[in-house]
């Protein structure tokens, strides 16, 4: 991850904690299920994933290279820093998780460094939200705001990290009631959308709009996404 690419999401800190989903307290529970004291939140962002770790009753130490973030994040302990050089002691921490942000690392790098800061045997937990593109809705989404993507309804797995067990995973299917304004926030928040062209920016925005005027309830000004959250969770060995 270059250092634009880090702080490319501060530029919409504002849209990325009001569009971006949170975390299922389940998928959140069974990713550090068994793991005792302080957990690290890295690639932390506004705190999405941070808050739902510390509703678990977990301390959390959350590090993101960018500062416009780490401002949003009401984690306790936050701390500048990239999952490539984590900015603390060996063996300091039980858990670390990660949460749409393992695909943006130096993943040998920073599996070098998790294993660093991880006590024997913790916890490396990585989460990603995927829209289920069963549903209509996100199908329609999915269509407008990346019509270049192959449409598939699962995530990848992640490849093996050195100095781990082999990732367990599950998956947790659940919906999501957002305002017009919400969905364009979302939009909004993305990388794709941050780098793009302003005319670019102001088509897809136009499309947005419309498919939210063809999808929202008479009664209920919102629309639901149906999101599958996949989760995997691996040991540190030796």
């Amino acid at each position: 991850m270059t250092r634009e690419q880090s702080r490319v999401f501060g530029e919409a800190a504002d849209a990325y904690e009001l569009g971006r989903p949170d975390y299922p307290a389940d998928a959140v529970a069974w990713l550090l299920d068994g793991v005792r004291g302080t957990v690290l939140d890295v690639g932390a962002g506004s705190g999405k994933l941070s808050r739902a770790v510390a509703a678990l009753a977990f301390d959390v130490i959350a590090v993101d290279p960018d500062e416009r973030m780490l401002a949003r994040n009401a984690t306790v302990d936050t701390r500048v820093g990239t999952a490539e050089a984590i900015p603390l002691p060996d063996h300091s921490v039980a858990g670390v998780t990660a949460g749409q942000a393992w695909h943006w690392f130096d993943q040998a790098a920073a599996a070098a460094e998790v294993g660093r800061v991880l006590m024997p045997r913790g916890r490396l937990g990585l989460v990603w939200n995927v829209y289920d593109l069963a549903d209509e809705f996100s199908r329609s989404l999915v269509e407008v705001i990346d019509p270049g993507a192959a449409l598939s309804a699962t995530e990848d797995a992640p490849a093996p990290v050195a100095g781990f067990s082999p990732f367990d995973e599950a998956v947790f299917s659940w919906r999501r009631a957002m305002t017009p304004a919400g969905v364009e926030a979302l939009v909004r928040s993305r990388s794709p959308f941050l780098i793009a062209a302003p005319t670019e920016q102001q088509r897809t925005l136009g499309a947005v709009r419309e498919l939210v005027r063809t999808f929202v309830g008479s009664q209920e000004p919102s629309v639901e996404i149906a999101y599958r959250t996949y989760c995997y969770r691996a040991d540190a060995v030796g």
